[in-house]
Order: C-alpha cells, then sequence, then structure tokens
C-alpha cells in the first residue's frame, strides 16, 4: 500500500507546492488534509491547543503531529501488522526501535514484552521525542528507554532535515545542507555503543526506520548484529533494499523484501 504521506506529496501540483512554499503555509495544507482525510481509513483526528494532535483508532490514541504521517504509522502497525509478518514479538523479549517516531511502534512492543521485558526506542527529532516521552507515560510503560539521538555509522553531531511530514525527517548529508529549509542539530550515537552502554546481551527484535539511512545504521551495528535474532528495516528503493539485504546475507543473516520492508532472522 502506497503511504499517504508519499500520496498527498506526489499529487501535489507543482504550482500549488511553488505558491505553499513558506513553511508554516505547507505544514497547515497538510494538517488541514490530514484531518480531511483521517475518517476515510477509518480514524478521528483532532487538533490540540498546542499545535499537535489526536489520532483515535484501533482502540488506541496517540499524541501526534497533524500530519499524514499518523495514519500511515497506525494502518501499518496495528491494522496490517507490517513490522511482524516474519516474527511476532513476544512477552520478555528485548527490542529496539530505532526512529521511533512518537511511539506507536514503541507502544505496542511495550505492552507485548511485559514487565520482563525492554524496549529502547532512539528517535532524534526534537518535537517526536515530545510526543514519544507522552505516549509512553500515557499509557504508563516503565519498560521503555528512550534515547533522543539518531543512529548512524560513528557517533557524533550531526544536522537534521526537518520534513513537514514528521516521519520523514533523515540525516542531512553535506551536499544537501544549504538546500534545506530547515534543519535540527542532533547527537549521533550507534547501535554498538547502545548494546554496550546497557548491557544488552541478545536483541530479539530490532526495526529500523531511518529514511535513507539504512546502511549507516548497520555499519555502526556490526556488534550489535551478532545479538539480533530478527530485524526488520524500512527501504524506500530498490537499490536500497537490494544493498541492505547483502550486507545482511553477508553476515550470515537470512533475507525476505515484500514491499518496502527486508525482513531478516540470524
Amino acid at each position: 500500500m502506497e503511504k499517504v504521506a508519499d500520496i498527498i506529496i506526489r499529487t501535489t501540483p507543482e504550482w500549488l507546492r511553488t505558491k505553499l512554499k513558506r513553511w508554516s503555509s505547507f505544514r497547515y495544507f497538510i494538517a488541514l488534509f490530514s484531518y480531511l482525510i483521517a475518517p476515510f481509513y477509518g480514524y478521528l483526528m483532532l487538533p490540540r491547543l498546542d499545535g499537535t494532535a489526536k489520532i483515535y483508532g484501533e482502540k488506541l490514541d496517540f499524541f501526534v503531529h497533524p500530519d499524514t504521517s499518523a495514519i500511515d504509522s497506525l494502518i501499518e502497525i496495528y491494522r496490517e501488522n507490517v513490522y511482524e509478518r516474519l516474527r511476532n514479538i513476544k512477552e520478555g523479549d528485548i527490542v529496539i526501535d530505532v526512529g521511533a517516531n512518537v511511539g506507536m511502534f514503541t507502544v505496542k512492543a511495550a505492552k507485548k514484552v511485559g514487565d520482563n521485558g525492554l524496549v529502547i526506542a532512539i528517535e532524534p527529532y526534537s518535537q517526536n521525542v515530545k510526543l514519544l516521552k507522552r505516549n509512553i507515560e500515557k499509557y504508563a510503560l516503565n519498560n521503555v528507554i528512550i534515547i533522543p539521538y539518531a543512529v548512524s555509522s560513528s557517533s557524533g553531531k550531526a544536522k537534521l532535515y526537518v520534513h513537514p511530514v514528521s516521519s520523514a525527517c533523515k540525516l542531512a548529508s553535506e551536499d544537501e545542507l544549504e538546500s534545506l529549509q530547515k534543519t535540527e542539530n542532533v547527537t549521533v550515537t550507534t547501535l554498538d555503543e547502545v548494546v554496550e552502554k546497557f548491557n544488552i546481551n541478545r536483541v530479539d527484535f530490532l526495526k529500523i526506520d531511518v529514511e535513507g539511512s539504512e546502511l549507516d545504521a548497520l555499519n555502526g551495528a556490526q556488534k550489535c548484529l551478532n545479538l539480533v535474532k530478527s530485524l526488520v528495516i524500512e527501504c524506500h528503493s530498490s537499490i536500497k533494499k537490494k544493498e541492505v539485504k547483502r550486507f545482511l546475507e553477508e553476515r550470515g543473516f537470512k533475507c525476505h523484501i515484500d514491499g518496502n520492508i527486508c525482513y531478516a532472522y540470524s
């Protein structure tokens, strides 16, 4: 299924994108579109006074940004079960959620692993982190660790491109910086540093959604991958999917690609 976010960007006429080139105007346009189309997907999205929104559906509700990514996430994570088609998360599992966004998958995973399990949610965009924390607090989940960093092949500092659709934020390359309208300074870590810091000796389920930086994240997980039993990586180009599949197979994983997801297990 094509993402709602992709549809809105693809179908918005060039003249309208030009007219709405001001950041606030484009965000307002996306928010209005999101409120109007949510009921067609069986959801209700309502604006809040602090500029965020609340979305209701799948017998849950979440604090979200007023854009289409919330609709995409609910459909993929809860209705289509897209991340768990190969392996379901079980009680007692250790899960790492890289690119946690506002925490829809984090909440689902934390409810499944229970008090004997652990979910490490990694998300760099500050506004996503605020909503991630609120959603974790809302469901009183004490088995979640939030790391407000980006993940790449090495640690340090970087610029994050802040996209009008919140799920499309990504690390910016040096070549892109001059052309980007809005960026945010972020701290970068590696998955190897994460498992070492928290003394993780196994990773039952690893989910990665980093908008084009998949190989960088994997290159910073050479030791972590030895602990991983099952992982899912979201890729948005055929070339990237092939590269990720080759990388994992060279390290002993069995891989299967379905749509935008590369599923792998050791």
